[in-house]
């Protein structure tokens, strides 16, 4: 995301995929163009997918990974809207770090077994969705079979209540947000064994903070 506009012949109009950086480059020539491979149409035309390149997007990500954990520092990678990536570029991006990087992506679906087989496919831990559905009903209906949320699948996955796209001002009247009884859903998350989001929105300014507790969590933004 984020290159100029450009003229994209594939979907007749222009599309911001044209980036001129010198170790880089790319244009609508590299990205998604009704490839079979991939299941998403966006209007930016930037679906992550290499089909007649010689791989070249796919080497290009991971030296560009390469360079963030050597250069830079990072010790672990988020992967952005899996939806929109074939599913055998998430795989070998994923098995190029397998050994020393932690990765959770998101793929936004409520569907455990869609998750299910992109994490048998690709051995990418996923944030729990399924789960953070039931909780939602749960902190939001006072009726709510709690024992049901030990049927949603647990393997591979990383617990969450909000984040960045959930909670804007902008979209969509937050229709997904919890926005009832939210500490019910941290006590159990917090509680689980698969490791849990904080949202740094509820922990620095919702009140959640616990003053003098040490508690090892991720804080996303």
């Amino acid at each position: 995301m984020g290159g100029n506009k450009e003229w994209n012949p594939y979907f007749e109009e222009k599309t911001f995929t044209r980036f001129e950086e010198e170790k880089f480059p790319k244009n609508h020539q590299h990205f998604c163009h009704e490839c079979g491979g991939c299941s998403s149409r966006n209007s930016f035309g930037e679906t992550i997918c290499y089909y007649s390149d010689d791989h070249y997007m796919k080497n290009e990500l991971i030296n560009w990974a390469e360079w963030l954990k050597n250069e830079i520092g990072f010790d672990s990678f988020r992967l952005d809207n899996l939806k929109d990536m074939r599913w055998d570029f998430a795989k070998e991006f994923a098995d190029h770090f397998r050994d020393n990087t932690f990765m959770v992506g998101e793929f936004w679906h409520g569907d455990d077994r869609i998750l299910e087989e992109f994490i048998d496919h690709s051995q990418i831990n996923l944030f729990n969705f399924p789960l953070y559905y039931s909780i939602k009903e749960m902190c939001m209906d006072p009726f709510f079979p709690v024992q049901s949320l030990e049927g949603v699948s647990k393997e591979n996955r990383v617990n969450f209540l909000s984040n960045h796209d959930i909670e804007r001002e902008e979209r969509d009247f937050n229709r997904d947000a919890i926005i009832t009884n939210k500490e019910l859903g941290y006590a159990y998350i917090l509680f689980q064994d698969n490791p849990a989001v904080i949202y740094w929105n509820d922990y620095y300014y919702s009140g959640l903070k616990v003053a003098g507790r040490d508690y090892e969590i991720f804080v996303q933004d």
